[in-house]
């Protein structure tokens, strides 16, 4: 190896030390060198955290969200949103950065990046709960409140479904009030509710908020009460199938409490309900397979997957789990939760609708039509499942 003359080595060394000294050099405005130039974008912006808000330093360029976050009109980017959010959550629960704000004696806070919901034109209900949950799980890691930035310049159609369903609440912005129902005109919602397996106490006040709702949607009559019990049992034994196993890995790295999220609507212009039920376990595409299923179980599989004009296996296993429950004795009174609510949508002569989408796969029973699937190009990480009821005149 060629050595170097001394003025040689001498200018080396000064062009590292000169290196290392810009890149964690900060000037007045607030500038950090050790972030690559392409991303430095300094701005001041507003911070709440549930007090008075503040001023900031932002250091990186925010993260918009999407236009359209709803999985049913804009699958590919509320997916890639909900990724990115839960890129953000693994980092902080490793310990790497578990400060949102940074702060220094004489000089403004300052933060590295931020969610901007100021161009969302419209979020649904279903896409709502998917960033509340995500933003309860930093909370619950950290222990620290995740700052609101620029709450003003949030779009009236971001701002009005995450307060109604009670993001702000959840996420500890606000405190828990009392009314767990928030009322516009033709709607009514109930806000977010987190379920773990010590929390059997809310199945009660949860029945409660649904009978709530469905005397909402037709004031002044009688829903029956078979409907009503059927609801209340699916929706229990949907939340129960999950805790049980979607979250059943021992070896698994989950959230700080196994949970299910749930929250319900009640549109009453057209007399309908929506129950919508998300868990971050492992899927059913993974926890189906490994139940002791019979062998018309495993051809059913076998039969969408080959048949069904390329349905990948995770959109199969939905089908199968639609079909056959979730048992693993196949008792017919046990694991009934899925089929349960699809056969109270037929018993209404297709009053409603449901959709359930779990890791890369989807399965969709509309008001009208055929049962539709297929796959998604990345996984959700876990199972939603949305539930519209729509109650017909007669029964009322």
């Amino acid at each position: 190896m060629r050595k170097l003359s001394i003025s040689a080595r001498q200018y080396a060394i000064r062009r590292c030390v000169k290196l290392i000294r810009r890149r964690f050099r900060k000037n007045k405005e607030g500038h950090d060198w050790s972030i690559p130039a392409k991303q430095r974008q300094v701005s001041v912006v507003d911070l709440w955290t549930g007090q008075e808000s503040e001023k900031a330093f932002c250091i990186r360029p925010p993260v918009k969200a999407p236009r359209i976050i709803c999985l049913e009109r804009n699958a590919e980017e509320t997916l890639s949103f909900a990724r990115m959010m839960r890129k953000n959550f693994h980092i902080m629960k490793a310990g790497k950065n578990t400060e949102f704000i940074r702060r220094k004696e004489g000089k403004m806070p300052r933060i590295k990046s931020y969610l901007d919901f100021s161009g969302v034109e419209y979020i649904s209900t279903a896409g709502a709960v998917i960033i509340a949950s995500e933003y309860q799980k930093v909370k619950e890691i950290t222990g620290k409140i995740p700052p609101a930035v620029n709450l003003d310049l949030w779009s009236k159609e971001a701002f009005d479904t995450l307060f109604g369903i009670g993001f702000f609440e959840a996420v500890g912005l606000a405190s828990d009030g009392s009314h767990h129902v928030y009322q516009s005109s033709n709607s009514k919602i109930l806000k977010v509710i987190s379920v773990g397996r010590r929390d059997d106490i809310k199945l009660p006040l949860i029945g409660r908020y649904i009978s709530e709702l469905y005397e909402f949607i037709h004031p002044g009559t009688s829903v029956p009460k078979e409907v009503v019990r059927e609801t209340l049992t699916s929706i229990s034994e949907g939340i129960t199938n999950t805790l049980h196993h979607a979250y059943d890995d021992p070896d698994a790295d989950y959230s700080p409490e196994e949970k299910i999220w749930i929250t319900a609507s009640a549109d009453r212009s057209d007399g309908s309900l929506t129950i919508v039920l998300l868990d971050h376990g492992r899927g059913i595409p993974v926890t189906y397979p490994k139940l002791e299923l019979k062998e018309i179980v495993t051809l059913a599989v076998e039969r969408l997957t080959k048949n069904s004009g390329g349905v990948g296996k995770d959109a199969a296993y939905i089908a199968a789990a639609m079909r056959y429950g979730r048992s693993q004795t196949m008792e017919p009174q046990r694991g009934k939760g899925l089929p349960q609510m699809r056969s109270l949508i037929r018993r209404l002569n297709h009053g409603g609708s449901m959709t359930v989408r779990s890791n890369a796969g989807w399965w969709h029973r509309p008001e009208r039509g055929p049962i539709r699937m297929g796959n998604w190009p990345e996984s959700l990480e876990g199972t939603l499942i949305e539930w519209t009821i729509r109650l017909p005149r007669e029964l009322v």
